[in-house]
């Protein structure tokens, strides 16, 4: 049997099977994101931008699409450059990986990724009961 692909079929994401494999079933994943501006994104800018991250909760789905939380959040002690960070609790893997696809995410990872000169992010599976 041939299987046919559309050559306009993008290729999925190679994060989403690391994410799969990563997440145990009834396990949570636990988004972390720390940002680091360069001098040219102004403070007004960063708040405008944590606010636009925050939006996604509810742009991408909120509760009902398995995204139990998202939150920005200016960083206690900036001395390493990381002024803000973005924190996310997902239900699963799967609400994870429609979260990063949904097109308001996508949207605001390319805005940033103009803006935000170092992304450094941690994708954590956390089993039941623990942290989250």
């Amino acid at each position: 049997m041939t299987v046919e692909v559309s050559p306009l079929a993008k290729p999925e994401n190679p994060l989403y099977a690391l994410i799969r494999a990563g997440v145990p079933d009834g396990y949570a994943l636990l988004h972390v994101v720390a940002f680091k501006f360069p001098p040219t994104t102004d403070d007004e800018q960063q708040v405008t931008l944590m606010q636009e991250c925050e939006a996604l909760f509810g742009n991408c789905g909120g509760n009902e699409a398995g995204i139990n939380s998202l939150r920005a959040m200016k960083n206690i002690d900036p001395r390493k450059g990381f002024v803000w960070v973005e924190v996310g609790v997902f239900a699963s893997a799967e609400a994870f990986i429609d979260f990063h696809r949904h097109p308001a995410h996508t949207a605001f990872s390319s805005k940033m990724a103009s803006l935000a000169d170092v992304w450094v992010v941690q994708d954590i599976a956390v089993a039941p009961g623990t942290i989250v």
